[in-house]
């Protein structure tokens, strides 16, 4: 405790508070992230929040796109965007800024990119500094944690929408102040104690998950709450009339959160003054027990006065929903399954509300009650606003909200009177149209990343390209490609020059069935670096044709291509530092059909829309759920989980007539699948012991690779008499390998257990249907790096659709266009189309050769009735892919929104894998658009 509270305090006098002088001399902004995502360890940064004082626009970083609700998480890491949030709003700092979509890799979405940035703003960033934009993708740069906000993008033409909705998101959380009147004191001084203790290093997991999951509770009941750090309230903080005044916000409320064990004196004593002056603290558990980490009689003090109250965390929750600002009040509905977060910003004549659902699968609904007088609603996609469908109750106001998955709403509130939305309500009618057809609105690609490669007289063939650029550098005396593992000192990497004999001789092969395609061209990064024949022909880089990136010169080899087996052979001579070897890119109007190592070129095949049976996945990670299991992770905050269960609620009670299991897939390791189960009807205290058994089955055996559904005994399917159930459990009894359970440390593999996807089903008409949403909860799940989680049962990640890279284009990244022809007269209402199973980075949507706007969030719809015609019309969806399927990486498992460059670095060293084996992502419709026709009906007349 000491020495961390002695090293934040040098850390600011002496690195922290000169740069903040020195900006504020020069009028610059001192900025940037410090580690807060490793809170509660503090050996890189003892204090965040601290620092965050000496920052004129404090700064964090939000890496990747993938939602995890704990401490150490990037995007969903409540506590580390509220501690930005609350240093800055104390210290009178207008503006926050967080670096975000870091390492998400090339297949972020435009929903993916708002779903961050909502996320990110409601809970106090208002300045989105997005990463990055590549000058050039050549060589190891496209395998530096990628995207880019670049002309390289397939949907760099409509960045726009995402552009100007970020700049208006921007310009409403910079509005006003918000102003929050409870303090949750952090309990970082605690963490100091237990730092670099090995002997129990869970401690620090205990009271980071302790810390986070309360200020998870507090998000999801909607209160209004800033952090506290003690070393802002020692600087900075004193009392008056009752409050605790920290810089500029005042509060009339603290908590002491679960997991606080000390308190520094400073804190004491302020908290001596405050409940002295009528202020309330709120104290979750037992309390705090030292003070400077040592036991001392200052506690008293405040442990005996009756403004000290102690409670639990649940109970404490009402209590502060009554003691903030009743202005406007929140209220959730009681089936509500979305994750909801608000922020509310003071204005001089008036206040916004901004609500963000960021559920990507499941609606947020309620019910928003205030005293206002007026209300609009801003909408900050087309920067227009209106008057808000609410209607009087008594002296308040009272409009309702239904948010979609990645849905928002922002709200100003007034005392001027705005007349309520009163438009009429509309009825739906579909609209007959022609058969859909589908087709690339570019050339198709075929992946080269095996080579051959020859330095002098020795020869690695079929190797991987990123192993053979490491190679061929090493080879000529460095330590490795210096574009991906050094660091340049001034020029000394560009200054480097080898002899008149060194180089290497690369050669890129592939196969073409039945006959040449049309427009054959490879695709080579930095083509004037070598000298290029094709089967033997010399052929030449005419200097101005360029695919993807200005680096990576197009060459037509039409002429020279055959039937059979081909080469493309590159020789460098001499050597520069410039020479990276990198995957070619083949491109024609063909298709391609897997084979035992890649992939070979036939002629090209029409697309489809393709909805059919699914296919079950076979790797682990973000798809699966595997039990944290006996003894495999010593370190972890998990426990031990001798007997493995789940329980799943629908939120509501429902016919249940089926349960379909997919079961734990992972390739040479489909033991771990469950074997024995019983399944329980939970009773309401959601306990399985109290619960009534329904049924007791075997699960077969998964198959360990990818297999479409219905094929291999798969899934298995439990019929069920049509029983009313809102929570089931399962038990499991045994799993493959022969373990049964309870069990012991004596288990083999470590007692893990896992399934793939489970989908409960009710009765429509003749058929079957899936219930959606269910939450699930599991007695444990394999976290960390595996990921192997309880929601992804019930997510739809263990399953895959077709898209249009198992029609002959897996490396195929831009656009497919879907085009139907239909009928319309004027003055028929509104004509919108509307997506329904569909996969892609956004889809544009135009209308008799007009592009009139994007899709890209549910609803997945638009209003199309400004471009139409009388008598026939044309309407073209062109769903846009992503870089993913064309640059990767295909090799390091399923990895979806995250890439690292560590993943592209892998590639099996054997030679390139079976064709289907390369990881690419289904994009395209899975089943044909709609077109409805909206006419309006009286309320109340429409159902």
């Amino acid at each position: 405790h000491d020495y961390y509270r002695l090293l934040l305090k040098l850390f600011i006098e002496r690195w922290a508070r000169p740069y903040f002088e020195w900006c504020a001399k020069h009028q610059l902004e001192f900025t940037g992230h410090y580690w807060e995502h490793e809170w509660p360890q503090c050996r890189l940064v003892p204090d965040n929040m601290a620092l965050y004082a000496w920052h004129q626009r404090p700064a964090i970083d939000c890496l990747m796109n993938q939602y995890a609700e704990h401490t150490h998480a990037q995007f969903g890491n409540i506590r580390a965007v509220r501690e930005l949030a609350s240093v800055a709003d104390q210290m009178g700092r207008s503006r926050t800024l967080c670096e975000l979509y870091g390492a998400a890799g090339w297949d972020l979405r435009f929903q993916d990119m708002k779903r961050i940035a909502d996320w990110l703003g409601v809970l106090g960033v208002n300045t989105f500094d997005e990463h990055l934009s590549y000058i050039s993708i050549r060589g190891a740069r496209k395998m530096d944690h990628p995207q880019s906000f670049s002309y390289h993008e397939p949907w760099w033409n409509s960045y726009h929408v995402i552009a100007r909705y970020l700049t208006r998101l921007s310009l409403v959380l910079s509005a006003g102040e918000r102003v929050n009147e409870i303090l949750v004191i952090e309990p970082t001084s605690t963490a100091w104690m237990y730092q670099g203790q090995t002997p129990n290093p869970s401690e620090l997991a205990i009271i980071g998950d302790r810390f986070f999951d309360f200020v998870k509770s507090l998000e999801t009941a909607q209160i209004e709450y800033d952090l506290g750090c003690e070393d802002i309230m020692a600087r900075h903080g004193h009392v008056a009339d009752a409050r605790l005044i920290i810089g500029q916000r005042k509060y009339h409320t603290i908590v002491l959160p679960p997991g606080c064990e000390n308190l520094e004196s400073s804190t004491v004593k302020l908290l001596q003054q405050f409940l002295a002056d009528g202020g309330q603290v709120f104290v979750c558990g037992d309390g705090p027990a030292l003070v400077d980490a040592r036991p001392s009689e200052q506690l008293s003090s405040l442990t005996q006065h009756a403004g000290w109250k102690l409670t639990e965390p649940l109970a404490l929750l009402p209590i502060l929903a009554q003691r903030q600002d009743q202005r406007i009040r929140i209220v959730r509905q009681e089936d509500d399954a979305g994750l909801l977060f608000h922020q509310r910003r003071r204005l001089d004549d008036g206040e916004i509300l901004i609500l963000v659902n960021t559920s990507d699968r499941q609606p947020s609904r309620g019910t928003i009650e205030t005293t206002y007088r007026g209300a609009e609603i801003w909408d900050l996609e087309r920067g227009t606003a209106q008057p808000a469908a609410y209607i009087q109750k008594g002296n308040l106001l009272s409009l309702e909200f239904d948010l979609p998955p990645v849905g928002s709403l922002v709200v100003f509130f007034s005392e001027k009177v705005v007349a309520p939305d009163r438009s009429k309500r509309f009825e739906e009618q579909p609209i007959a149209m022609s058969a859909i057809t589908a087709s690339r609105l570019q050339p198709n690609v075929l992946l080269l990343d095996y080579v051959d490669v020859q330095v002098g007289n020795e020869i690695r063939r079929g190797i991987y390209h990123y192993q053979a650029c490491d190679w061929v550098f090493k080879k000529h005396g460095l330590a490795g490609n210096p574009w991906d593992c050094a660091v340049q000192f001034k020029d000394e990497v560009l200054q480097k020059t080898f002899d008149a004999e060194s180089g290497f001789r690369l050669t890129y092969r592939f196969q073409i069935a039945e006959r040449i395609p049309s427009n054959l061209t490879i695709v080579i990064e930095r083509p004037d670096l070598y000298s290029i024949t094709c089967n033997g022909r010399p052929v030449e880089w005419n200097g101005k044709d360029w695919w993807l990136d200005r680096a990576f010169g197009r060459i037509d080899i039409s002429q020279f291509a055959r039937v059979g087996d081909n080469q493309v052979e590159l020789t460098a001579a001499p050597m520069t530092v410039f020479h990276e070897i990198a995957p070619a890119y083949v491109l024609g109007d063909f298709s391609l059909e897997p084979i035992e190592k890649g992939f070979v070129i036939v002629p090209p095949k029409a697309l489809q829309i393709q909805g059919g049976p699914a296919a079950h996945v076979s790797e682990p990670n973000r798809t699966m759920w595997l039990s944290s299991g006996i003894g495999f992770d010593r370190g972890a905050a998990e426990k031990d989980d001798p007997q493995p269960w789940l329980t799943f609620d629908f939120g509501k009670t429902i016919p249940l007539a089926a349960i379909q299991v997919w079961n734990y897939n992972e390739v040479n390791l489909t033991s771990r699948g469950v074997k024995e189960l019983e399944i329980v009807t939970l009773a309401d205290d959601g306990t399985l012991e109290s619960g009534k058994l329904v049924a007791r089955t075997t699960i077969p055996q998964a198959v360990g690779r990818e297999v479409v559904s219905g094929q291999s005994g798969l899934p298995a399917t439990i019929l069920l008499p049509e029983t009313p159930v809102r929570r089931l459990g399962f038990r499991v009894l045994s799993n493959h390998a022969g373990v049964t359970f309870p069990a012991d440390r004596t288990a083999v593999d470590h007692a893990f257990v896992g399934l793939s996807e489970v989908r409960f089903l009710v009765k429509n008409g003749d058929t079957l249907r899936a219930i959606e949403p269910v939450q699930v909860a599991a007695s444990s799940e394999l976290k960390g790096n595996f990921q192997r989680l309880a929601r992804n049962l019930v997510d739809g990640s263990g399953l895959v659709s077709s898209g249009w890279n198992g029609q002959g284009c897996p490396f195929y990244g831009h656009d497919v266009a879907y085009t139907a022809h239909f009928q319309w007269t004027k003055d028929q209402g509104r004509c919108y189309v509307r997506l329904g199973s569909w996969e892609g980075s956004l889809a544009r949507v135009i209308v008799n050769g007009q592009e009139c706007g994007v899709i890209y969030r549910p609803p997945y719809e638009y209003d199309v009735t400004p471009f139409l015609k009388d008598g026939e019309n044309t309407i073209t969806i062109a769903v846009v892919g992503t870089l993913k399927n064309t640059l990767g990486p295909h090799h390091a498992g399923v990895m979806r929104g995250s890439a690292w460059p560590h993943a592209f670095a892998q590639g099996p060293a054997e030679g390139p894998p079976r064709g289907d084996r390369y990881d690419t992502i289904a994009y395209g419709l899975f089943e044909p658009f709609v077109l409805v026709r909206r006419t309006p009906v009286e309320r109340g007349d429409s159902h």
